[in-house]
C-alpha cells in the first residue's frame, strides 16, 4: 500500500484439488488443543465433549481462503468448532449439522456466520434440522461491511474481518457460563456497532484458476469483499494516511443511507487492522500508525484495544480492511471480554492490552475426534433426514423413466461443458467460479444418474437435490438442493398417484421457486435464476390451461429461458455477491451465469425428447 506496483501472487498448489483438506490437517496437526471431527472439515477445540456439557457452544465457518478464519479461531474462550467449506464456497448443511451434533450440550449452540446467501442457507438448513431434533440453536448473522448504503441491496451488507470481534466476544461470554440468550444478545449487539471498510492493490487468485480482476498499475480497489469480488469504487493509488481517511471517514459517515457507526468526542473504540492476505508486516505497521493517528487526533476517540494482523483473508490479496468497533457506555466489559485469555492459533492480542494469548503448539500426530453420526439421546431423529418425498406421489412408466435419465444424463453433459463459459459470466460480478461449482454438480449427477429412481419422480428429485447440494458446494448447491426438495415434496403430495403430466411438473416447479425465494431472499428482478425460472413457469402454466402437448410446451419453454436470460444482462444484481459490485463493471456486458445455467440445462431436457 506504500507503493504502486501490482501484485502477482503464485501459488503451487494450483493442481491439487486436496489443498483445503490437508490445510485443515495441518492446522489441526500444528495445534495440541484441536481435533478435526471425523469424515467432515469440522475443527473442534479438543475438550468439546467436557465443555458442552455446561456452557453454551459457538460454531462459525466458512468457505476456505479466508485464513485464519475461520479454523484459526477455534480454542478456549473463542469457538468451538467451525465448519471448513471448499475455497470461496459455503460447507456443505450436512458438516454444519455434523458439527452441531458434536458441540450440543444442553445449554444449546449458537451460530455465528457472515451475511452471504450460502452461509444463511447451509447454516439455516442445518439449523432447522437441528431443532427439529430437539437441540437448542441461536443464530447471529455479521453484516458490518460499510461499502454498500443501506437498502441498496436486498442482499444486505457483507459480513468481513469485524466478525472475529464477534467470535471473541461471544466465545469469552460463553466461557464464562453465560445462558445461550445472553451471548447471542450481546454477541448482536457487537455484530451491530461496528463497520469495516476494505482497499486492495489487486485481486486475489483462487488455486487453479486465474485473477478475480485485474487492476491497473497505481490503481486501487475500495469497498471489496473478500471472494475475490470486485469493489464499489476504483481509484488512483495515494498516500496511506489519505488511503486510511477515506476508509474510516466511510464507516463514519452520518449520511441518512449510511450512519452505521456513530461516535462522538471521547468515545472508547477498538480497532482491528487486517491483512487481506498479501500485504508486508512492513506496510500493516504503517496502515496501523496512519488509522491510530486519524482515530486519535483527527477524530478525537479513544482507542481502547488495537489488533493488527491477519484475521480474515482473501488468499493472497495485497490490500487491508479496517474496523471500528463501538464499545459504548460499557466499554469496560466490551473490552474486558476482548482481554478474555484464549488458546486458539489465529487471534492476536491488542497491544494496548497486557493480556498475552500466545500459548506452546508442540507439533502432534492429527487428532480426531468420532463424529456424532446420530443426534442426542431423547432427539426427535436419528440421522439426516430422508427427501420428504421418500414414499409418496406418482410413478412412471418405463418410457417415461428412461426419458427421465435421459434427460439427466444430458443435463450433466451441458453442466460440465458449460464451466468455462459459465466461469466467465461470473467473472465480472461474482467470484469467477460458477461454472466449476456447477460442473462439480455436473460430474457427480454423471456419476449417479444410473442408480437414480428415476421412475419414481418424487424420489428422484429428492435424492438429486441431495446429489448437487454436496457435489456443487455453496449458494448453488444449497440453492439446487432446496429448490429440487421442495419440487420433491410437490410431487408426493400429490393426490392423483397416475397423474405425472405436465400440470404436476408446473406445480413442481412453483413449489422450487417458492423455497428459493423464502431461504435465498431474492425476487423477480434481482438478475438472478428466478429471472429465467419464473417466466417460464408462467409459460408452461399457459401451456397446459392451453392443451399444448409437454415436448411442444417446452421447446417453447427453452426460448422462454434464452429471453429471459439475455434480459440480465442489463439487470442490476441485488441479491449475491454481485449485489455489491459496481453495476457499470457487469450490467450490459454478460447475462446471470445462474439464470443462463437454467436455460442451458432446460435445453438439455428439452433435447432429450428428440
Amino acid at each position: 500500500l506504500t507503493h504502486s506496483s501490482t501484485h502477482s501472487p503464485t501459488h503451487n498448489t494450483h493442481l491439487l484439488p486436496e489443498v483445503v483438506d490437508d490445510a485443515v490437517d495441518g492446522l489441526v496437526e500444528s495445534s495440541a488443543h484441536l481435533c478435526r471431527l471425523k469424515d467432515h472439515r469440522v475443527v473442534l477445540r479438543h475438550d468439546y465433549e467436557q465443555f458442552k456439557q455446561d456452557h453454551v457452544t459457538l460454531i462459525s465457518g466458512g468457505g476456505s481462503g479466508h485464513e485464519p478464519a475461520h479454523a484459526g479461531f477455534v480454542g478456549n474462550a473463542m469457538l468451538t468448532a467451525a465448519v471448513v467449506g471448499d475455497v470461496f464456497a459455503s460447507p456443505p448443511s450436512a458438516a454444519v449439522l455434523a458439527a452441531i451434533r458434536a458441540v450440543a450440550g444442553t445449554p444449546g449452540v449458537l451460530l455465528i456466520i457472515k451475511n452471504y446467501t450460502g452461509d444463511r442457507l447451509h447454516f439455516g438448513i442445518a439449523a432447522e434440522q437441528a431443532k427439529a431434533e430437539g437441540i437448542k440453536v441461536r443464530m447471529v448473522i455479521v453484516g458490518e461491511d460499510c461499502a454498500i448504503p443501506r437498502g441498496e441491496h436486498r442482499a444486505g451488507r457483507r459480513g468481513l474481518a469485524g466478525t472475529v470481534f464477534v467470535h471473541k466476544v461471544a466465545g469469552a461470554l460463553a466461557q464464562q457460563g453465560k445462558c445461550l440468550d445472553e451471548v447471542a444478545a450481546v454477541a448482536q449487539r457487537v455484530a451491530d456497532s461496528m463497520g469495516t471498510m476494505g482497499v486492495s492493490l489487486s485481486s486475489c487468485v483462487v488455486p487453479g484458476r486465474d485473477e478475480s480482476f485485474s487492476l491497473a498499475p497505481g490503481t486501487m480497489e475500495l469497498g471489496l469483499g473478500i471472494h475475490g469480488e470486485q469493489g464499489t469504487k476504483r481509484e488512483p493509488v495515494r498516500e496511506v494516511s489519505s488511503i486510511v481517511k477515506t476508509l474510516l471517514d466511510t464507516i463514519f459517515d452520518q449520511a441518512p443511507e449510511r450512519a452505521f457507526v456513530t461516535a462522538s468526542h471521547g468515545s472508547r473504540v477498538a480497532l482491528l487492522v487486517n491483512n487481506l492476505g498479501g500485504t508486508s508486516v512492513l506496510e500493516m505497521g504503517v496502515v496501523t500508525k496512519a488509522a491510530l493517528r486519524y482515530l486519535t487526533q483527527d477524530k478525537q476517540l479513544v482507542v481502547a484495544r488495537v489488533y493488527t494482523g491477519s484475521f480474515m483473508t482473501s488468499i493472497a490479496m495485497a490490500g487491508v480492511s479496517l474496523t471500528v468497533l463501538l464499545l459504548g457506555p460499557d466499554g469496560d466489559e466490551l473490552a474486558g471480554l476482548l482481554d478474555c485469555p484464549v488458546q486458539a492459533p489465529g487471534w492476536v492480542s491488542s497491544s494496548a492490552s497486557l493480556v498475552d494469548g500466545s500459548c506452546e503448539r508442540p507439533t502432534q500426530h492429527l487428532r480426531v475426534a468420532a463424529a456424532a453420526a446420530s443426534p442426542p439421546a431423547g432427539s426427535a431423529a436419528s440421522s439426516l433426514p430422508a427427501p420428504a418425498a421418500s414414499a409418496g406421489g406418482p410413478q412412471l412408466g418405463a418410457a417415461g423413466a428412461e426419458q427421465m435419465r435421459t434427460a439427466l444424463q444430458r443435463i450433466a453433459q451441458v453442466l460440465q461443458a458449460a464451466e468455462t463459459q459459465l466461469n466467465a459470466m461470473d467473472q465480472a460480478a461474482g467470484d469467477g467460479d460458477a461454472g466449476h461449482s456447477l460442473k462439480a454438480g455436473g460430474v457427480a449427477l454423471a456419476e449417479q444418474a444410473a442408480d437414480l429412481p428415476v421412475h419414481h419422480p418424487a424420489q428422484c428429485l429428492g435424492q438429486l437435490g441431495h446429489v448437487l447440494s454436496a457435489a456443487c458446494g455453496g449458494s448453488s448447491g444449497a440453492l439446487y438442493g432446496i429448490a429440487l426438495s421442495a419440487a420433491s415434496s410437490a410431487f408426493a403430495a400429490a393426490p392423483d398417484p397416475t397423474a405425472a403430466g405436465l400440470q404436476l411438473w408446473v406445480t413442481a416447479l412453483q413449489a422450487a421457486i417458492e423455497a428459493i425465494q423464502f431461504y435465498g431472499g431474492a425476487q423477480r428482478g434481482d438478475r438472478t435464476m428466478l429471472d429465467v425460472l419464473m417466466p417460464v413457469c408462467e409459460h408452461l402454466q399457459a401451456a397446459h390451461q392451453q392443451s399444448a402437448a409437454a415436448k411442444d410446451a417446452l421447446a417453447q419453454a427453452v426460448q422462454v429461458a434464452r429471453e429471459a436470460a439475455d434480459q440480465t444482462k442489463g439487470m442490476r444484481a441485488r441479491a449475491g455477491r454481485g449485489a455489491y459490485v459496481d453495476v457499470t463493471v457487469y450490467q450490459g456486458r454478460h447475462p446471470d451465469p445462474g439464470a443462463f445455467a437454467v436455460y442451458l440445462w432446460l435445453q438439455a431436457v428439452a433435447d432429450s425428447f428428440e
